[in-house]
């Protein structure tokens, strides 16, 4: 079709002889770097597995893609209708998809009734892929290079699904350019915010759903947000946004400046949703509970009623220093009316004789008189 194609990633379904010889000139050599997925009953794929699968698990064939390990071979072969083109094959052993096929497997045995001998020769080849390219990749690079297949048919999902794609209707050419244009940029958008929310192992369609929950209030001059959830705030925070708690109206439109700051704000307090035009709050936040530092209502009758007998200072517990009890004045009031104005302690009074002293001066008065 006159297009100037310098790689492929083909689908495994037209890797054939034929389709093959394509990708070479005369000379055999390689014009189109192709990349395709090769199918079990392959010829090729399956002398490699053969040969090379049994002493594959080495460390020099270890190798790492985003999440997974595996363990990666390759090795030149002859390909095409006359099997003159040279390419590159690659023997790959998934660890973690090995691993899941084996437990199916020996669930399914224990349902099947499957013999020793028919587990193992089906744990063979579990985990095992093979990939085709027309260029030599690094063990290491064969994978990003293959699925850059994933990350297109990706775009055509984003576009046909998120962003309205298809149907087209459209009646005019310069109708359709323009909903393609806007489409490939609705596409683009939403495959950034893909790739941060997975910087920051967020789940693309779960964030989305948290978000379509942010609501507001609108009044007259004034939009107020609701408190966001901690799920949205997580969002906003991985692409350093911040959810304002208010947007003036002024004359119909929203005006809000963002802050000049680009450091991440910390999540805000709880808050009361306030009317802007009630005249109290004038428009502001006002935050649950006593501002800090003010006194509770039983705290205000008691200060009021304590000024109002002429004692500004609040009295403590119990009695004030100094005063007596109950008992004590009643008891002085009755010596007070004996005509006792003090009260006396246990014991004789201090400097008085006692009762033989006494008995003793009275007998020397009587012998000397």
């Amino acid at each position: 079709m006159g297009i100037d194609v310098s790689s492929c990633i083909m689908d495994a379904g037209y890797n054939s002889g034929d389709n093959l010889d394509l990708f070479y000139d005369d000379n055999h050599k390689c014009r189109i770097g192709f990349i395709t997925r090769i199918g079990s009953g392959d010829k090729n794929f399956k002398e490699l597995i053969s040969k090379e699968l049994p002493g594959i698990e080495v460390k020099e064939n270890f190798v790492k893609y985003e999440d997974r390990y595996l363990f990666i071979i390759k090795r030149r072969v002859m390909v095409g209708s006359s099997k003159d083109n040279p390419a590159w094959m690659y023997l790959g052993l998934d660890c973690s998809r090995m691993s899941d096929e084996w437990h199916k497997l020996l669930k399914r045995a224990g349902r099947d009734s499957l013999t020793t001998d028919e587990v193992y020769e089906a744990m063979q080849d579990d985990g095992v892929f093979g990939i085709l390219s027309g260029e030599d990749y690094k063990c290491e690079e064969i994978l990003p290079a293959y699925y850059q297949r994933q990350a297109a048919e990706q775009i055509f999902d984003f576009a046909k699904n998120y962003t309205k794609l298809l149907p087209l209707r459209t009646n005019t050419n310069a109708t359709f350019n323009g909903h393609l244009l806007l489409s490939y940029v609705a596409t683009c958008v939403v495959k950034m915010i893909q790739l941060r929310l997975k910087e920051a192992n967020l789940f693309f369609g779960s964030r989305l759903a948290c978000l379509r929950n942010q609501k507001c209030t609108i009044y007259e001059n004034r939009i107020v947000t609701d408190e966001p959830q901690r799920e949205a705030n997580d969002t906003y925070r991985a692409f350093k946004l911040i959810c304002p708690d208010s947007i003036p109206i002024i004359n119909g439109s929203l005006s809000y400046t963002p802050p000049e700051s680009g450091t991440i704000p910390k999540e805000r307090k709880r808050r009361r949703k306030t009317d802007p035009s009630n005249d109290e709050t004038n428009g502001k936040n006002t935050h649950r509970g006593r501002p800090k530092g003010s006194k509770n209502r039983k705290t205000l009758e008691r200060e009021a009623a304590l000024t109002a007998e002429g004692n500004k200072q609040k009295r403590g517990r119990g009695r004030p220093k100094g005063s007596k009890n109950k008992k004590t004045l009643e008891r002085m009031a009755i010596e007070s009316s004996n005509g006792k104005h003090m009260k006396r302690g246990p014991g004789r009074p201090k400097g008085s004789p006692n009762k033989k002293t006494r008995e003793k001066e009275a007998s020397s008065v009587k012998l000397n008189p």
